[in-house]
């Protein structure tokens, strides 16, 4: 089984005095957006500041100005992006960010970024930025601000993406074999998120998903267990790295990435992970509305030997 966990990413804000997402817009107009992606809302929380709704394809956040999507698999989040774009006029958008990691089965996406960002450009001309190398892991952005009026920083974000975990633990997100209790004492949420509003999903056969929200702050879990493909994904506005080191004791990943926007004492990261992960590359770049990016790349410094894999491709024929 074949499932592509990483994900695309899209975070647009407008000017306060515009529209306001959550008094303006009702679920069905969210159900349209998540709809236009190829996916579907599961469930819905929601507290004073903040509405967030876990999908079957990863996780949509809305504030009153500002609106964070997240989806995985085959999904075509840009086109549900161009439509809000379009609902709420471009003279309401300050930012609008879209970013695209490299993805395990690129051949099977009904896009690549460039096509995306061609799309986006007949609505908002915008810079493009590679953060790495090509045969490494790298994470593609799109940036766009509104050069003809007031625009400043957007908050910070983080995000811890895992890479091929560590094989005894992904039976644990296997829906036959677990369910969300023992998930959830298995990654403490109750105790570490305490004061949060919690929303769980586990999928069938295999997945998890969780939202989490206290007041405007936000995070969110993915995991995508199965081989050869497995991946975890980790987002917040809140600081991630006190929680990173616990986080990769849990999943053991070969290897990680961990983005940050925004925050200036990102650089001492190095010194977080050391213990068993290898620095690979730090890339950073600087934005037009001044918003600060940095890419770090790292692996296991464990030696892994593996078997090469017998590869069964559709209308090729094999010898048996």
């Amino acid at each position: 089984m074949f499932f592509e966990g990483i994900e695309k990413k899209a975070e647009l804000c407008i000017y306060p005095d515009t529209v306001h997402f959550i008094q303006d817009f009702d679920d069905a107009f969210w159900h349209r957006i998540v709809e236009l992606c190829q996916a579907k809302i599961l469930s819905k929380t929601q507290n004073n500041h903040s509405i967030a709704y876990l999908l079957s394809e990863s996780s949509l956040f809305i504030w009153p100005h500002r609106v964070v999507i997240i989806t995985c698999g085959t999904t075509q989040l840009v086109k549900a992006m161009i439509f809000l774009i379009q609902t709420i006029g471009i003279n309401t958008i300050q930012n609008f960010f879209y970013q695209r990691k490299n993805e395990y089965f690129s051949h099977l996406q009904s896009s690549n970024f460039f096509q995306d960002v061609e799309y986006i450009q007949q609505y908002l001309s915008g810079n493009s930025y590679r953060m790495g190398h090509l045969d490494a892991h790298h994470l593609y952005l799109f940036h766009y601000c509104n050069t003809q009026a007031p625009h400043a920083r957007t908050g910070p974000t983080y995000e811890l993406l895992m890479h091929h975990i560590d094989s005894e633990i992904a039976p644990i997100f296997i829906k036959n074999k677990n369910n969300l209790e023992k998930i959830n004492h298995y990654l403490s949420l109750n105790s570490r998120l305490k004061s949060w509003v919690l929303d769980e999903f586990i999928f069938s056969p295999c997945g998890y998903s969780m939202n989490a929200i206290k007041e405007d702050t936000y995070m969110t879990i993915h995991v995508t267990p199965e081989n050869p493909s497995s991946y975890i994904s980790v987002e917040s506005n809140q600081n991630l790295v006190p929680y990173a080191k616990v986080l990769l004791d849990l999943f053991k990943p070969q290897s990680f990435d961990f983005i940050a926007f925004n925050d200036l004492d990102f650089k001492d990261i190095y010194h977080q992970f050391t213990h068993s992960y290898q620095a690979q590359t730090l890339i950073k770049a600087t934005l037009c509305n001044g918003d600060e990016v940095d890419f770090y790349t790292f692996s296991s410094k464990n030696h892994y030997t593996m078997t090469a894999e017998l590869l069964k491709i559709p209308g090729a024929k094999h010898d048996t």
